[in-house]
């Protein structure tokens, strides 16, 4: 991989170098002394940096015509009542590079219409990644620039007026794949009594989140949150709605693979990642 671009002005400056600028490099100097001030403006000096990623081939992005092919197959299943048109409307995106957690929480929490009881901007009371930082009960803003561990995400959901279930992958529960997958299935269909106004009282809403390794997936990166929005029944694949959306949109991945990127160990809390079942409280 190519080596940060250098600055222009650290190039030709004798305070970068703590010497003088050489004859060899006099001409470029003079040239660029010699811009105009509307001219230096717009030049641009890029770090290195980097403009999304594409899809691993094993995954199918939502946007292909494969994935279109997925999602119309999910729908006529039923399998995108439950979570994903509540999910897709407060689809929003991670605002720093750890926040993969508080993102997919907002997202989940808004998705239930859940009343966060604060004021986001007055006079409007929503849930947002900041707020999140912020606890509910009082107390000082927590930084999560290392991210958040998944019993630290239960904590969260608990105390932000939901209900959160917890589950570690491959932590010695007997069928741990299967339930898995079954909890996405209710997750995803939701009730097919429900009317569209309202959703029977034993029978909250559901949402997944699931923690994973990105490198299982052949993504770069390593662990993540984002929440499952559907799942394809007849290819038994779930559509991940990745909050990273500067690095990889919407895709379809297999219940298996996501599974075995969960059964990662997580190296901060030094626990298996997993999932989380959160419904309203």
């Amino acid at each position: 991989m190519s080596a940060p671009l250098v600055d222009m002005e650290d190039m030709f400056s004798s305070k970068t170098n703590n010497k003088k600028i050489g004859s060899s490099n006099s001409r470029a100097y003079s040239m660029y002394s010699n811009m105009n001030e509307t001219k230096k403006a717009n030049v641009m000096f890029p770090e290195r940096s980097f403009y999304q990623r594409d899809v691993p081939k094993h995954l199918v992005r939502m946007n292909s015509k494969p994935g279109k092919r997925l999602f119309v197959m999910s729908m006529l299943e039923g399998n995108l009542e439950g979570s994903y048109w509540d999910l897709a409307e407060n689809f929003n995106t991670q605002i720093e590079p750890d926040y993969c957690g508080l993102a997919t929480l907002s997202m989940v929490l808004n998705s239930l219409n859940i009343d966060p009881q604060r004021v986001w901007k007055s006079p409007w009371r929503w849930f947002t990644q900041e707020m999140l930082t912020q606890s509910s009960l009082g107390g000082k803003k927590k930084d999560y620039g290392a991210g958040v561990g998944l019993v630290e995400m239960h904590n969260l959901v608990q105390e932000n007026r939901a209900k959160s279930k917890v589950f570690h992958s491959c932590s010695n529960a007997p069928n741990g794949e299967q339930i898995f997958r079954e909890a996405i299935k209710s997750a995803c269909q939701g009730n097919p009594e429900d009317s569209f106004d309202e959703e029977p009282a034993n029978e909250p809403k559901k949402r997944i989140v699931v923690n994973f390794h990105r490198g299982k997936l052949g993504q770069t990166g390593t662990g993540h949150y984002s929440p499952i929005g559907a799942y394809n029944e007849s290819k038994d694949m779930v559509l991940i709605m990745d909050v990273a959306r500067f690095k990889y949109f919407p895709y379809w991945v297999s219940v298996r693979d996501l599974w075995n990127a969960m059964c990662t160990l997580d190296s901060t809390t030094k626990q298996n990642r997993g999932y989380l079942i959160v419904t309203k409280n």
